[in-house]
């Protein structure tokens, strides 16, 4: 089906929708509105489908807040889906998320899953609000959201989604230059990786971010001490290319080689993500500027 298809389809949902509800209003609002906003709904996601996110948001929009509006519509999964449907849609078109939509969230929504202990989509709502502010780049209210999606992955055991939370968290804190709570928040990485059968390998990239956004920091007693703390904590980092990479890095700062800072992003800039290379550019830069 083609995208057009879609969003004439949702066009259609949208017309029968709202002779729904002017169906209700006739009646002084004594017909349920219910059939109203499942239409809506098929409204919303015809419009995703046919990648019309404008339409698609204005449509989950309307739909949260017939609902909200409404005391005899109990908040159920449904809204749930809704509502991260309505987000998600807001992340992809960069649209602010709607108050309306944050103060249900606040003071409704996050209660009734707590209540059905449904954490799940208590992370998926906080991820999603978080990424919604980090593209408006209003880092430290994303931040806040991003601790409260890990807090839940936590509670939840959720390994792989906490590190991957805690991850952005670290890259987060580089954005707003603090190092120190980066540093640890990777080594929270490492530690929770080493926890784990099936993420022990990745432990040893995250020592290495770990040391490498406070490597300007250090000296080298204390770059001993955390090689040292290293070792023991993860035996097989000391025989790693990860180990040899911040030796090398370290020295390279001390004697402000730009050569080698050069050399290390070429040769792993698919291996580095955008943060680090970022770290290294900024590494490099301050010995130009010294």
């Amino acid at each position: 089906m083609s995208f057009e298809k879609h969003i004439l389809d949702g066009d259609k949902y949208m017309s029968l929708a709202e002779a729904e509800l002017a169906k209700a209003d006739w009646f002084f609002n004594r017909i349920d509105k219910y059939k109203a906003i499942q239409m809506i709904i098929q409204s919303g996601d015809s419009y995703a489908l046919g990648k019309d996110y404008a339409k698609s948001i204005k449509s989950y929009l309307a739909g949260i807040t017939l609902i909200s509006n409404s005391p005899k519509l109990l908040l159920d999964y449904n809204m749930c889906n809704l509502m991260l449907s309505y987000m998600e849609m807001c992340n992809k078109n960069k649209t602010t998320i709607n108050n309306i939509v944050l103060k249900c969230l606040d003071k409704k929504m996050i209660i009734y899953l707590q209540e059905m202990k449904n954490y799940n989509i208590i992370i998926k709502i906080y991820e999603a609000i978080a990424f919604n502010y980090e593209i408006q780049n209003n880092t430290e209210t994303a931040l806040k959201y991003y601790e409260e999606a890990s807090n839940y992955a936590e509670m939840t055991k959720m390994k792989s989604t906490t590190i991957k939370l805690i991850n952005k968290i670290a890259e987060l804190n580089i954005v707003v230059n603090n190092k120190i709570a980066a540093f640890e928040k990777y080594k929270e990485c490492a530690e929770l990786c080493l926890a784990s059968d099936l993420l022990k390998i990745k432990s040893k990239v995250y020592l290495l971010y770990s040391l490498m956004v406070v490597i300007e920091l250090l000296n080298e007693e204390q770059f001993e001490e955390k090689m040292i703390e290293y070792k023991n904590l993860c035996p097989v980092f000391s025989n790693s290319p990860e180990y040899n990479l911040i030796r090398g890095l370290f020295l390279a700062n001390k004697t402000k080689d730009v050569e080698y800072i050069n050399n290390v992003i070429a040769n792993n800039y698919l291996f580095f993500d955008k943060c680090i290379i970022s770290i290294l550019e900024n590494v490099k830069n301050s010995f130009i500027n010294a």
